[in-house]
Formats: C-alpha cells, structure tokens, sequence
C-alpha cells in the first residue's frame, strides 16, 4: 500500500513504484491519497480516498508557505504561520491525517507500507504497522538529505531515547490525553468514549478499532520498537550527494526514467528532436540564422506572482550573446516586454524539459534546483545557474556546484542582474562544466546498468521507468518474505 502527501511532485514518485507492482498480477496494490480530486493512477492500482473528516487544509498551508518563503529570508522548512500560531489546532489536523493512517492499514491489511517520508513524523505510522504487523518504508522525494529534516529526525531521536532512559516520563499532546484513560474501564469494556476529547473520539471511532487498540496504538508512538526502525529511502545516487547515508538511509538511484542512448549519446539529432518537439519549438531551437547558445529557464509553480524574479532575470539576460527559452506561466507573460524579439526569446507556458535538454544547442539552465528538474538536467549533461529559493533546493544546488562541479549558484537576494549574466557568461563559456556536467550524464547512465544487472532480468519493467523504481521493488520484495532491505541496499551500493 502506497500513502502519498498530496503534491504532484510526490505523488508521481510513488505511483512509478506502483507500476512496476501492476504489471505482476500476484501483487495486489493501494493507493491512498489525500486530494479530493483521484490522482492519475496506473491502472490496476486500487484507490482509497480520504474521507471528509480526514481532509485537512494543512498540506495546501504548507505548500502556500513554501511559496511565500520563495521570497522571504527563509532558507528551511518551516510551518505554516497558522499552525506555528495555533498549535493545537495543527495537532487537531494531524489527527486528521493519523485517522486515515489506521483506517487504511484496518481496510487493506497490507504487508507492506510505503509512504512519502512526511509522514514520518511523530510516529504514528510505525505505530499502527507494528500493531497490525505491517512492513514499511519511507521515501524521501527531494532524493538528498535535508538539513531541516535531520535536525527534526535527530531532535526525535533525542525524545525516543529520553522516554527510554525515563520510563515515568510524562508524555505530551494526544499521548497524555490517551494517558489519561481509565484502563479498568477498558479493560472491563464500561468505558464511555464521549467523555474523550473530540480528537481522539475521531480515532476511537473508526470501525473497527476498539479502545483497547487505541491504547496499544499510543503506547507504540511512546514507545517506538527499537527493532523496527524507520527506514528511508533517497531516490538518487549517493555518489551526487556530499551527505552520505547513516543507519538505516538507503540511496536507490533516481525513480525518474532517463534518456534512451542514441549511438552511444544523450543529444539528439535533428530528424529525432523532430519527433518529440512541437514544429514551432522545434523550428526555434535549431534556427540556422543564430548558432548562438540557448539559455533554458525554469523554477515551476515558485515564481508565480512574483515580479522581482521575471524583471530581474529578464534584466540579466536581455541583449546577451545567447537566446533565451523561459518556461512561465501564462498569467505573468505580461509581465515582460511585448515586443520581444522572437528569435532572441522563446516564452512559453510549457516545456518539454526533458526533450529540450537533449538539444545541442541547450547549453545552460536556470533553475530553482527542485530534485527532478536538477537530476534530469544533470541526467542530460547540461550544466546549471542554481537558483535556489528554499529547503532541499539549496542542498541540489550546493550539490551542483560544489560536489559534481557542473554548475554555479546565486542568491534570490544578494544576486542582481549584472551577477546572473556573469554566472551565465561563465557557465555558457568555461567547458569545464559542461564536461562535469556531461560525465555525470554517464555515470547515471552507466549505474543504471550495473543495478539493472545485479538485480537480474527478472526484476525489469515492461514500462519506461528510473533505475531506483526496481530497487525499491526489491526492497519491497525482500520485506515480504521477511527479509533485510539491507542485501538489496548492498547491490546498490557496490554501484556507486
């Protein structure tokens, strides 16, 4: 059983696993989901939605406060102002999400859980899998370590072995609410459930799940069984990234499907990009009149409404010795001139990047540093002006520069225009980073075979899928016959 946070981004990371599970007809596979739309699912995947009384406004706060840290001073993960304002009313909508949890786990009884690493936090997960005998695994979308969720991971670990060393320790929030319980009255089945708190009536009332449960569901929270440890699983290479796994961190390879070889190349020739681009991207890609480079811009939904970012790039880059194809939303083409000369600029509110970067003339990206949009540009040998607003988006971008050295980094504040047509200038000029750039390409590319062989034939998908979805697969696999996940862990490793 897959459990997705409800963000695109996340969501198609888990359902790529979900595929490879489909196409072998003994494996039965759920989706749980938290959108109140259904998710485009692989068919095959059974659907379990979120009832009214579990749907939260919490993970939209969240993605809004991502959005306005975009240009604030913040760099880390933080929450929302209205839940760091009311506490209470965030652990309320956590009962939301923790309601949900148990439900599934009671409705499917899988053998196995995979869920996005948010849902990691507090517990609970673990809680309810050891109650109902349950395997899991956490996968951390961004694919790299984050320096906010170490400190909140390491900052758990710290209260887990506290409440180790300290038996009598008075516990907090819902689990001192559940402490509160008459234990005789359970036991001798008198208790009354409407003198609960509303919060943990919402638990105590899913069928199915008796007060006995409830108290056993909390004494695991409290008490997290040192052997079954989390474990979570990085979809990328560990060979990309400065912060090496610890304990029970797995890199996997990435989940996204890289570009198919052509005589041995990731660029495509001409009559092949003629197939996959539209005529009139692909007619101002290889314009004959121009050989100057073409500078891609991208940074998703994160830009959208902020016109300090469109007039500072558009400052930066007008008039350069290269032409500039901008991925922008449409409701902020207006915010850049109308009489833009076509065959300089490229507006478009879609791109195919993963196409386009198989383009010779691509030479440079702009990017936010998201983890898809970093791997597959690296994935392509392009190098990059990392353009990072916050949380794991600075970890790919030191990544960029530092570690593989295929790219620079600016400052959403510090760097102003003149600073950014440098760090294109440089990028577009220096071949040491498109070399970098490129020997990265091949690494991924030949990883991805030496996985694909240490697992065997047995374990490839009939579908186009990333290196790492056949990893985690066997993960999963291993958890099912009562296995370690480390042996799979191990094949992957003698790969790097």
């Amino acid at each position: 059983m897959f459990l997705s946070l409800p963000w695109a981004g996340h969501i198609i990371h888990l359902k790529r696993i979900a595929s490879w599970f489909v196409e072998r007809p003994p494996y039965e596979v759920h989706f749980g989901y938290f959108t109140k739309e259904k998710p485009d699912l692989p068919e095959g995947v059974h659907p379990h939605a979120a009832e009214e009384q579990e749907l939260t406004p919490m993970f939209d706060e969240m993605q809004d406060a991502m959005k306005d840290m975009a240009m604030s001073e913040a760099v880390f993960g933080s929450a929302p102002p209205s839940m760091v304002e009311n506490g209470e009313d965030f652990e309320n909508q956590g009962v939301r999400v923790m309601r949900f949890f148990i439900r599934m786990v009671l409705k499917v009884k899988p053998t196995v859980v995979v869920a996005d690493s948010g849902f990691s936090v507090g517990g609970f997960l673990p809680a309810i899998c050891k109650l109902y005998n349950a395997s899991f695994l956490f996968v951390n979308s961004p694919g790299i370590k984050e320096k906010w969720v170490e400190d909140v991971k390491a900052k758990e670990e710290v209260e887990r072995a506290e409440l180790a060393q300290a038996p009598t320790q008075a516990p907090s929030g819902l689990a001192a609410e559940a402490a509160k319980i008459d234990f005789a009255k359970v036991m001798t089945g008198t208790f009354d459930v409407s003198t609960l708190p509303p919060n943990l009536q919402l638990i105590a009332k899913i069928p199915g799940f008796d007060m006995m449960k409830m108290m056993q569901f909390f004494m695991a929270v409290m008490k997290p069984d040192p052997s079954r440890p989390p474990r979570y699983l990085y979809p990328s290479s560990s060979w990309m990234v400065e912060d090496q796994p610890i304990n029970e961190e797995y890199f996997t390879g990435t989940l996204l499907p890289l570009p198919d070889l052509v005589d041995g190349e990731v660029c495509l020739k001409a009559s092949a990009l003629q197939k996959v681009l539209d005529n009139q991207l692909y007619d101002w890609l290889l314009n004959e009149a121009s050989q100057d480079p073409v500078v891609y811009i991208a940074f998703g939904t994160i830009v959208k409404g902020v016109r300090e970012i469109v007039d500072k790039l558009f400052a930066a880059l007008d008039g350069g010795r290269w032409r500039v194809l901008w991925s922008l939303p449409t409701d902020m083409h207006s915010l850049l001139p109308r009489d833009l000369p076509s065959d300089r600029w490229c507006i478009r509110s879609f791109v195919p990047q993963k196409d386009i970067f198989r383009c010779e003339r691509v030479r440079c990206f702009i990017s936010h540093c998201g983890a898809n949009s970093t791997i597959e540009a690296m994935a392509c040998g392009v190098p990059m002006v990392c353009h990072p607003f916050f949380m794991d988006q600075y970890e790919w971008a030191r990544t960029v520069r530092k570690h593989l050295r295929a790219g620079v980094q600016v400052d959403k504040f510090d760097s102003g225009p003149e600073a950014i047509r440098l760090a294109v200038t440089e990028v577009l000029q220096e071949p040491a980073y498109r070399a970098a750039a490129q020997a990265v390409s091949k690494r991924l590319q030949a990883q991805a075979v030496q996985i694909a062989d240490s697992l065997g034939p047995e374990m490839k998908s009939k579908e186009k899928l990333g290196p790492g979805v056949a990893v985690i697969a066997g993960m999963i696999l291993a958890l099912m016959k009562g296995k370690d996940v480390k042996e799979v862990a191990k094949l992957v490793q003698q790969t790097n």
